[in-house]
């Protein structure tokens, strides 16, 4: 079974558990060389800056900024549901 959402076709999330705390956690993988192509470094900046404001709050329907990491063609986002 395939655990991952296609999302606008530059970007795909893969779901995860997090054993030790019993929690869920999201990967969100974008590719570098789409954003680049469709011009939306300027979008991926305010997610980002969006996901950390969003962080600061502790709500049950907001996600939480866990973590951004990248690879030479990929940008990944971990967020914690």
């Amino acid at each position: 079974m395939d655990n991952s959402v296609n999302i606008e076709l530059s970007s795909k999330i893969l779901c995860m558990s997090k054993i030790c705390y019993l929690s869920l956690l999201l990967v969100k993988v974008l590719d570098k060389q789409h954003i680049i192509k469709e011009r939306k470094q300027e979008y991926v900046g305010r997610e980002k800056a969006v996901l950390l404001k969003l962080g600061q709050h502790d709500h049950p329907f907001f996600v939480r900024l866990y973590a951004t990491f990248q690879d030479p063609t990929r940008l990944c986002i971990l967020l914690s549901v």
